[in-house]
């Protein structure tokens, strides 16, 4: 699907607009109209007594992208979270729908439309698998594509269902890439919702995107989440724009902007992506050393991260590569010295 992404959004001198042809970030799907809708309860029976979920942890946060992995079967979910967990990668960032994505729907970026049955499925899933935790983003696809108003009866849905069911091992990104041109939704309703996500004690807060040369490192939400999660731009602004990852110092500055005064965690949930750079432009790369090194210094920075990938769109089982965590824990231990890579 076609994408603007927004060197530091409209916030600095730096910021320029980049087109680029992409599906990643369930960016600016072509619309298609609301498909109606009631969002019914789903009424909770007793907790199952096979659940080992833990009150989400945003220390130390170590995730991937895996957007459509809700409407995967039951065989795939549990394939790929495992797999995950297996790799060192407990966290899941998903959608909550991928209804809009548009362009033919295929493998690699499945449709499922909004279901707050087959969402309580996934997290059922989730809460059966010992450490496993979920990064959800109810509002995926449907921000550019249907009023806001729906926009908000789905997330109340979701809200309901993740609370009446105790899903403890879930925290929540309200809207993906709000900030984005084509999004019909603005920064009063997003507040509105983090914040009945935050009063349900669930812990709650949306992306914002930040790039090198930014006037400000601070989160445009600054006060209202539970945690500062970031979409770091991936090339340096100008006509000629050059590979960018934020270095072990400049996050520092960003985890200092944003929880020096606050404690609140700062994660990245997005990071460069894995995938072959002639189908999805600056936005990906294919150097494995290149993500391995932006997230090595992410860690030394004390920041989380969500590792991201083309594999992470469609969420099948089995991705081709995973980033090492070995390295990660040295750096944490100091036992290894990243210096700056960038």
């Amino acid at each position: 699907m076609k994408s603007i992404f927004i060197e530091g959004g409209v916030r600095g001198a730096w910021r320029v607009l980049f087109l680029t042809a992409t599906l990643f970030g369930c960016d600016s799907p072509t619309p298609a109209g609301p498909s109606g809708s009631k969002f019914p309860p789903v009424q909770p029976p007793d907790p199952p007594v096979d659940r080992v979920d833990a009150p989400f942890d945003l220390s130390n946060l170590r995730g991937y992208s895996a957007f459509a992995i809700v409407g995967r079967s039951r065989e795939d979910r549990i394939n790929l979270m495992v797999e995950g967990r297996e790799h060192g990668f407990p966290t899941v960032r998903a959608c909550g729908e991928t209804e809009f994505w548009d362009g033919a729907p295929d493998d690699d970026h499945p449709r499922f439309v909004r279901s707050l049955e087959r969402l309580r499925e996934f997290l059922s899933d989730a809460t059966r698998l010992a450490g496993i935790q979920v990064l959800l983003v109810p509002n995926c696809t449907l921000r550019d594509a249907v009023p806001v108003a729906e926009q908000l009866a789905w997330d109340r849905g979701v809200r309901e269902l993740v609370t009446a069911w105790r899903f403890q091992n879930v925290a929540v990104e309200v809207v993906n890439e709000f900030w984005h041109p084509d999004s019909l939704i603005g920064k009063v309703p997003i507040v509105g919702m983090i914040s009945a996500w935050n009063a349900s004690g669930v812990l709650t807060g949306t992306d914002d995107a930040v790039c090198i040369g930014d006037f400000t490192l601070q989160h445009r939400l600054f006060g209202h989440a539970a945690f500062y999660s970031f979409h770091p731009c991936r090339e340096t602004p100008g006509p000629r724009p050059q590979p960018w990852d934020p270095s072990v110092s400049w996050l520092r500055k960003l985890l200092d902007a944003n929880s020096g005064s606050t404690g609140r965690p700062v994660i990245l949930s997005e990071t460069v992506c894995y995938a072959d750079p002639n189908d999805f432009g600056g936005l990906c790369t294919a150097d494995r050393e290149r993500i391995q090194a932006a997230l090595d210094a992410a860690a030394a920075a004390d920041v989380g991260w969500i590792y991201h990938s083309r594999e992470g769109l469609g969420a099948k089982p089995p991705y081709s590569w995973w980033p090492q965590i070995g390295l990660q824990n040295a750096l944490k231990s100091g036992t290894v010295d990243i210096g700056e890579r960038q």
